[in-house]
């Protein structure tokens, strides 16, 4: 594991000589033509971007006093009543460092609230405004969310959520407008932001399951088909010469031994295999959320030379409240910064 920090530096190339036993055949293990393919490696451009996790947008006008809004809080590290401030805040931030592009990696609401997901677009219109382009994934918060309510003093009463149409219409300005191709089993994505890198957006959460009345499912995975959409862009990238980094909400692998056993719900089903089948196409860099913390783990495989990092970051409105620099170079190098938010107008010291 490699413990925060202000400063990461990785290489990106290396020879990829895989092969592996996964659940599900992929291509990359049974065709010879695809195995041809996964000799040659990837030219990465320049690019700088930012990474956003964890939202966790709050509309104020829902409830902020009372008991069951404080009985909320008691057992959540999230500043909800201060998310929007913080965001305008991190915005300011960033549209300073004038990136390429920016990522946010799922949970961009509270619980799903429709006015939430409205307050958010909000916040990263400005930052499209400044002239960078956004793209989103969804969270296990954001879709179908039974527990979007809103605080009564003693009691909570339900809210609209969204749907998955709903987030892909409200969103369209973040990823989908300019998508090369989406998979039709879930709301994941692959874009070209900086001319031959490309970045696969993919929803790892499972909204099509939660159920009214029941609490929406925290664990993330992909379907079969979405594995093999997954796979047939990786083989068309490759194809194409393009480099590939990968967005999503859960992590792909354990950042810390029993990270499974204890807290499966942030780890992605079949991690193994999904985390191999990405490394195997020369996949380097995986950007997550979901667990709240501000880590880098880099996986190696057995009997391979080929490498993955899972880049987690924390929630931009839970302390430390942190958000990720991101500087790509031609000479196969990532520099990964991490920057704080330290204060906002309300509280200055």
């Amino acid at each position: 594991m490699i413990k925060p920090g202000f400063l990461i530096v990785v290489g990106l190339i290396f020879l990829s000589l895989f092969s592996c036993t996964a659940k599900q055949s992929f291509q990359y293990q049974t065709s010879n033509e695809v195995k041809k393919l996964l000799k040659t490696n990837p030219v990465y451009p320049d690019a700088k971007f930012i990474v956003l996790s964890d939202l966790h947008f709050y509309d104020k006008r829902l409830g902020t006093t009372g008991k069951a809004f404080q009985e909320y809080l008691d057992d959540d590290r999230k500043l909800l009543v201060l998310s929007d401030e913080i965001i305008s805040t991190a915005v300011e931030k960033v549209i300073k460092e004038k990136p390429d592009f920016i990522l946010l990696s799922g949970d961009l609401t509270k619980d799903g609230e429709k006015t939430s997901h409205q307050g958010v677009i909000k916040a990263l219109k400005r930052l499209e405004s400044s002239g960078a382009n956004l793209y989103v994934v969804p969270g296990n918060h954001d879709i179908n969310n039974s527990e979007s309510l809103k605080y009564l003093g003693d009691i909570t009463a339900p809210v609209p959520t969204i749907n998955d149409k709903e987030f892909k219409s409200l969103y369209h300005e973040f990823g989908y407008k300019e998508a090369i191709n989406e998979d039709s089993q879930s709301l994941s994505y692959v874009i070209e932001p900086v001319k031959g890198l490309w970045v696969m957006a993919l929803d790892s959460c499972r909204w099509k399951e939660n159920k009214p009345g029941h609490p929406p499912i925290t664990d993330g995975a992909f379907s079969q088909k979405t594995q093999k959409w997954i796979e047939s862009q990786l083989i068309l990238a490759k194809k194409m010469k393009k480099a590939v980094i990968v967005l999503l909400h859960h992590g792909i692998m354990e950042h810390y031994p029993a990270n499974e056993k204890y807290y499966g719900g942030y780890v992605i089903d079949e991690s193994e295999s999904i985390s191999k089948l990405f490394a195997a196409y020369g996949v380097r860099l995986v950007f997550t959320g979901h667990f709240h913390a501000q880590d880098v783990t880099k996986k190696e495989f057995e009997n391979s030379d080929d490498f993955i990092f899972d880049i987690e970051t924390g929630s931009l409105v839970t302390a430390p409240c942190p958000y990720r620099i991101i500087q790509i170079s031609k000479g196969h190098q990532a520099t990964i910064k991490s920057k704080f938010i330290e204060s906002i107008p309300s509280r200055e010291d």
